[in-house]
């Protein structure tokens, strides 16, 4: 069997012993070796020059890919792209006759005895409580809720941050919001005791990211999606169909919020305390909360 063949089949990495069963010889693995289109990435693991990082550290190391390693691979939002490798790795004792340091740039999160296979979503996103802010797992967990990968119910089996945070959790995360920014604003608002909605539907304007105290419009402008010269001037009318109806309306960019959401908070409050708010807020069209209110 050819070992280059065999490593792409087997995602880029294995172990001599697999390598082995399916009929690669010694001899043919330490020509691929010399010539360099194999790689020894330690005793007894084996790699295609290139392969993918992740799938390699798995092979070498008995683990599985979980907290910020597995939610990028499943799409979910990272604030500052974490490109060290975390990994579930099991006890020393299945490191036999192994250097079991762990190399830098491999994080390593403890496997439970019973649990041998890959960590499921829930627990990847609980493992993301040892290495991350609460607001930086509430952002992945809510991306998580919008996209249906786990329900609200899956929240209460989350226990690595300590009751504490688990509470915390539960009780900031919303499966209405759309992005991290979107998130990491909610969260600096509620924090000071303001009245927070998520993708509220206004008549006339349309759906707003946060719509604070019933009266401030905050929108949380990325650029894949607003950085366009179409895209700037449909949020322009926006803003101006707002205005007419009596709201505020403040826009902020990612280098606005991350870091620094005291300064949107600061916006926000000056917003709300402004003296030249209409007498009659009735002069606004109602959100989608509005009308549920009356029926």
């Amino acid at each position: 069997m050819d070992p280059v063949h065999l490593l792409e089949l087997l995602g880029g990495a294995a172990e001599w012993h697999t390598l082995a069963r399916y009929g690669v010889t010694r001899a043919a693995l330490n020509r691929e070796v010399s010539i360099g289109r194999v790689t020894r990435v330690r005793r007894g693991c084996f790699a295609l020059s290139g392969a993918n990082s992740v799938r390699v550290a798995e092979v070498a190391w008995r683990g599985h890919a979980t907290c910020v390693t597995a939610a990028q691979a499943r799409g979910l939002p990272d604030l500052f792209a974490d490109s060290t490798i975390h990994l579930r790795i099991p006890s020393d004792r299945s490191q036999s006759g192994r250097n079991t340091t762990i190399p830098p740039g491999i994080t390593r999160h403890p496997m439970q005895k019973d649990r041998s296979g890959p960590p499921d979503i829930g627990e990847v996103l609980d493992d993301a409580a040892g290495c991350l802010p609460r607001d930086e797992q509430l952002a992945m967990i809510d991306a998580a809720l919008h996209s249906g990968l786990i329900l609200p119910g899956d929240l209460s089996h989350m226990r690595r941050g300590g009751t504490e945070r688990t509470l915390w959790i539960a009780r900031h995360a919303d499966p209405k919001a759309e992005s991290l920014l979107e998130t990491i604003a909610r969260v600096a608002l509620v924090s000071v005791r303001l009245p927070v909605e998520s993708q509220v539907v206004i008549g006339g304007v349309g759906r707003v990211d946060l719509l604070v105290a019933g009266r401030v419009i905050v929108e949380l402008d990325g650029w894949e999606h607003h950085g366009t010269p179409s895209a700037f001037a449909a949020d322009r009318r926006r803003d101006r169909e707002a205005i007419a109806r009596g709201y505020r309306v403040l826009r902020f960019t990612y280098s606005d919020v991350v870091g620094k959401p005291k300064g949107l908070v600061t916006a926000v409050r000056a917003a709300l305390s402004a003296s030249s708010w209409p007498a009659e807020v009735t002069a606004r069209a109602p959100s989608v909360r509005d009308n549920q209110a009356r029926r």
